[in-house]
């Protein structure tokens, strides 16, 4: 109760990657963060369907991707 909605943390996520990518367009960057941002990343950059998973792409704790 009184925490984001998952569909409000998906806007936040998507907001953050792109103005991320915004500011550095030119550079190389590093984002070190958890898995729920970094699933989101490939559904945000690589235009890749929410349920990634069916395509055998996950993200694992402890990963580096």
């Amino acid at each position: 109760p009184g925490s984001e909605s998952h569909n409000e943390f998906l806007m936040r996520a998507d907001r953050a990657l792109v103005q991320i990518a915004d500011e550095h367009a030119e550079c190389t960057v590093l984002v070190f963060t958890h898995g729920g941002i970094i699933g989101r990343s490939f559904v945000t950059f690589l235009d890749l369907p929410p349920h990634r998973s069916l395509l055998g792409i996950r993200s694992r704790p402890t990963s580096i991707t």
